[in-house]
């Protein structure tokens, strides 16, 4: 890929702690204008990945590329990259105005230039009649729009988010995802957050890279990632499913079976990557699961209306639990623990099937 077509590009990157690979030998390319969210759970390396493009960690290898311009050995402050903290880190002595210029400031801004790219930083974030409060007469949300109002003030090449929404509450932190994605549509600027929170994922990038023990798991979009995990890690950690072990075989160019060792057969169809008979996991997800008169019989554990849904909870007979999301309706929605029913794999469903990970070695 050209430098004209990459924004941001990762070689190899290496970061050891003693004998912890916190980032082991990643790669990675963004496009320009593109929102990039790094995934995973606490530990997975993400955040040391972060530090690593602004070069707040060195590397103990590997290369930082930004569009043509290798920044490996440069410093933090000649990389400009505008960097958002889940602290907001803002300068609490400083008026609003004064955090926003301090950046423009540091890198040689006349006072001209300082007064007009606060004043249109202050409009991009709605934050304009704010500019002499205090970081301490602010709220949540409204410390979080200066922050950003801040790190892109310097006309940032880069804009990296840590966990930018996470001090925030469920209502504020939606309403700031749908602020943050406006302002970097509006600006075009190339962004990469790093957030544990799948959904949060989802709604805000335009390619996901889900990371494990420091490796990128997989990489593309949502429906992607959602839709076809590479690998179980994946499934599992981007939304709810369950796995069942068995013995997997072809039906037709269209149909498989997965048969339990307690004799249960799973009719579906498949989008791999597993693609051969033997041995195999079988991921199924709540929505691809239906109550129907034919399929395996099971046992209602609960029925929880959520929303436009109801979240229903089943065992088997062989003890497997299953998770469904069903319309809701009266029935469904008063469904007692305890009643007897039958569960099959929605017609059109196309479900991830694995190799057990002792075959996988």
């Amino acid at each position: 890929m050209s430098s004209q077509h990459t924004a941001l590009k990762l070689s190899e990157i290496l970061v050891t702690y003693g004998q912890t690979r916190a980032v082991d030998g990643i790669d990675l390319e963004t496009r320009p204008g593109e929102f990039v969210a790094l995934l995973g759970p606490s530990g997975c390396g993400k955040t040391t990945l972060l530090r690593v493009i602004a070069g707040f960690t060195k590397a103990d290898s590997g290369t930082v590329f930004l569009g043509d311009q290798n920044v490996t050995a440069l410093p933090p402050e000649l990389r400009r990259m505008g960097m958002v903290f889940q602290s907001y880190a803002l300068f609490p002595h400083l008026t609003v105005e004064a955090n926003i210029a301090y950046g423009l400031k540091a890198h040689g801004a006349t006072r001209d230039e300082v007064a007009s790219k606060t004043r249109e930083m202050l409009d991009v974030v709605r934050m304009a009649g704010f500019g002499q409060r205090l970081p301490r007469e602010l709220s949540g949300g409204q410390q979080q729009r200066v922050a950003l109002a801040r790190a892109l003030a310097i006309s940032p090449r880069l804009l990296l988010l840590d966990e930018p929404l996470g001090a925030l509450d469920k209502n504020l932190r939606e309403e700031m995802q749908s602020e943050l994605l406006r302002i970097q549509r509006e600006l075009g600027i190339t962004t990469l957050m790093v957030t544990h929170d799948q959904e949060e994922a989802m709604a805000m990038a335009d390619r996901i890279a889900v990371l494990n023990k420091g490796a990128i798991m997989q990489f593309g979009t949502p429906s992607e990632i959602y839709d076809a995990p590479q690998n179980e890690f994946v499934s599992s950690f981007m939304g709810n499913s369950t796995v069942l072990d068995g013995q997997l075989a072809r039906i037709d160019d269209e149909q498989w079976s997965l048969q339990t060792p307690g004799g249960v057969d799973y009719r579906f169809r498949s989008i791999g990557p597993c693609t051969r008979n033997g041995s195999a996991r079988l991921a199924l997800r709540p929505e691809q699961l239906e109550l129907a008169d034919e399929g395996v019989p099971a046992q209602v554990l609960s029925a929880r209306p959520m929303g436009q849904i109801t979240r229903i909870q089943v065992r088997t007979q062989e003890g497997a639990l299953l998770h469904l999301s069903m319309e809701r309706g009266a029935h469904i929605d008063h469904m007692p623990a305890g009643e007897t029913v039958r569960v099959r794999v929605r017609p059109h469903a196309r479900c991830s099937v694995f190799v057990p990970p002792a075959l996988a070695q």
